[in-house]
């Protein structure tokens, strides 16, 4: 999911350049936003979270420590912010083996041990803010599905980051050149909440043209999953979130013709679904039918706690698109808990997606990184 270059309000345009340079270019960005380095990099950056960096003694379990895997993908990012990437084109300085840098930090037993992430913006975490909004700008504290997963988990994991909030503008060569990416780095779980979404929506057609017909969103939809299937035969646990209906969004950051008519959504879902049910390695994250019942404010039950927007706040920010720190927090739960389904280890009981204490180590580690950016010299990356 990301948002529409046509037809939004010059201030909508503002706040929303604002959050693609929070999230985008990462917690370390400078305050003008400068092209992202390794550990800047929200698309292909892996990192890792480790129990002996410098969190505070009462949660040193739960925060984000620079590693090798930092300086690994140097060579993968910057790219990825001057428009879509293109198949490959990324990682083709990249020393052989560098998404695989790193892999120490982590148990290769454990289904999280290394976490592969792909998909648009929702991925990324287009405009989630930790903090209130209302704060000063430039201390706003972003983050991504990968931070809430290391906030999350009291044991290391090496997570790979392949989001990417231009998704929308090439979603053929965007899509190809994640999943080339993903199979370099090995992953022991796949998760993609949003990967198939531009392959609904948006305004391209499967050959890279202008869509001008509503059938030709189903060719797409093939090529989107057959990019998928490249990762479904590594034979890990793979989650895809199917297509939610966003026509609410449309004049907010969506356009009219961006958007699928309801019975072509039910169809895509439909073919999501068929294409899943011959894959026992594959689970479809509902998203049909989960963003409405958590937006109407109904109490669903994931992975032993229940979730409300009465408790826990809205889902969707108000683009009505873009999910909100509590919507991404629910969707990496229910992303999880279908991945544990379909995996021979089982539940992973280190992985607790609390929003009050996952929103508080966020936070601390936010903190932390920019304590670290403040003591180091100008231009340079913190230690």
């Amino acid at each position: 999911m990301t948002p529409s270059r046509q037809r939004l309000p010059s201030a909508r345009r503002a706040l929303s350049a604002l959050f693609a340079c929070l999230v985008v270019a990462g917690p370390f960005a400078a305050p003008a936003c400068k092209p992202a380095s390794s550990r800047q990099a929200n698309s292909g950056r892996d990192s890792a979270s480790s129990p002996t960096s410098s969190a505070p003694a009462a949660d040193s379990g739960h925060s984000v420590a620079p590693t090798n895997a930092d300086a690994a993908t140097a060579t993968n990012s910057p790219a990825a912010h001057a428009g879509p990437p293109t198949a490959g084109a990324e990682d083709a300085a990249a020393p052989a083996g560098a998404a695989d840098a790193g892999a120490g930090a982590a148990s290769p037993t454990t289904l999280f041990s290394r976490v592969g992430l792909i998909g648009a913006s929702a991925t990324a975490g287009f405009g989630v803010l930790v903090d209130d909004p209302t704060s000063d700008p430039s201390l706003l504290h972003g983050a991504d599905m990968g931070d809430i997963l290391i906030a999350s988990c009291s044991e290391p994991i090496l997570v790979s980051r392949l989001g990417s909030v231009f998704f929308y503008a090439d979603p053929l060569a965007t899509g190809r050149g994640a999943i080339d990416r993903m199979l370099r780095f090995k992953p022991s779980v796949i998760v993609g909440v949003d990967f198939l979404f531009w392959y609904g929506y948006g305004t391209m057609n499967a050959k890279g043209g202008t869509l001008r017909r509503e059938e030709e969103r189903f060719d797409l939809l093939e090529e989107g999953l057959r990019q998928a299937d490249r990762i479904v035969a590594l034979g890990v646990p793979v989650v895809l979130g199917d297509f939610p209906d966003m026509h609410d969004s449309i004049g907010r950051m969506l356009s009219p013709e961006q958007v699928p008519e309801p019975a072509t959504l039910a169809r895509l879902n439909e073919r999501v679904l068929e294409w899943a049910s011959t894959r026992p390695n594959v689970r479809i994250l509902p998203l049909s039918t989960l963003v409405p019942l958590l937006d109407r404010g109904a109490s669903i039950m994931l992975r032993g706690r229940i979730w409300s927007r009465g408790v826990d706040g809205g889902i969707l920010q108000d683009d009505r698109l873009h999910p909100t720190l509590t919507g991404s927090m629910a969707l990496a739960t229910a992303a999880c808990e279908l991945a544990e389904q379909c995996s021979r280890d089982g539940a992973c009981r280190t992985l607790e997606i609390d929003p009050d204490r996952t929103k508080e180590r966020l936070l601390e580690t936010r903190r932390r990184e920019r304590l670290l950016r403040t003591a180091s010299p100008p231009g340079a990356d913190p230690p």
